[in-house]
């Protein structure tokens, strides 16, 4: 457990006298996706987020809960309802890359149509946020730039690879 919970939190947790109110209260604020508003709700807090996204058993929390001197009637109350609270997922979720088309953009000089600048690169992904809604963002570059770009794609690639 202590390589979930930071030390800190587990430490604090076990200098502090947990009353079933305050217990109460900090699942309900965890459940309404409400804030804590002091530093003894944010200890709290963690901890219980931390059990909800994990799939230990109602056996595991219950004792967990016990070894950190949760009140014994929130612990009840909190394994009997442990299978109905909403889970929370676990890691994080971001914005995802669905395509991107790209074209190549010629910029002519208006002053004077011979002259021919640099050709650039219009890269325009495609976004879909957290809502399920698709967005455009779009950017132009030059070639140097997406070169640069597309190394330190490649490279994160490697760190991805080396990881897993």
């Amino acid at each position: 457990m202590s390589q979930l919970i930071p030390q800190g939190t587990l430490d604090y947790i076990k200098s502090v006298d947990l009353s079933l109110e305050l217990c109460r209260k900090v699942l309900k604020l965890l459940i309404k996706n409400e804030k804590a508003s002091d530093q003894t709700e944010a200890e709290v807090f963690i901890i219980l987020q931390i059990l909800l996204a994990s799939n230990y058993s109602m056996n595991k929390v219950s004792e967990i809960l016990n070894s950190l001197g949760f009140p014994e009637a929130f612990i009840s109350d909190f394994v009997q309802s442990y299978g109905s609270v909403p889970k929370i997922r676990a890691g994080v979720v971001l914005p995802r890359l669905v395509d991107v088309n790209w074209k190549t953009v010629h910029e002519v000089s208006t002053s004077n149509v011979r002259k021919l600048h640099a050709p650039a690169i219009s890269v325009q992904p495609v976004i879909q946020d957290l809502d399920g809604n698709f967005e455009d963002f779009n950017f132009t570059c030059t070639r140097a730039q997406l070169a640069e770009l597309v190394y330190k794609l490649k490279s994160a690639i490697q760190q991805i690879d080396k990881i897993y």
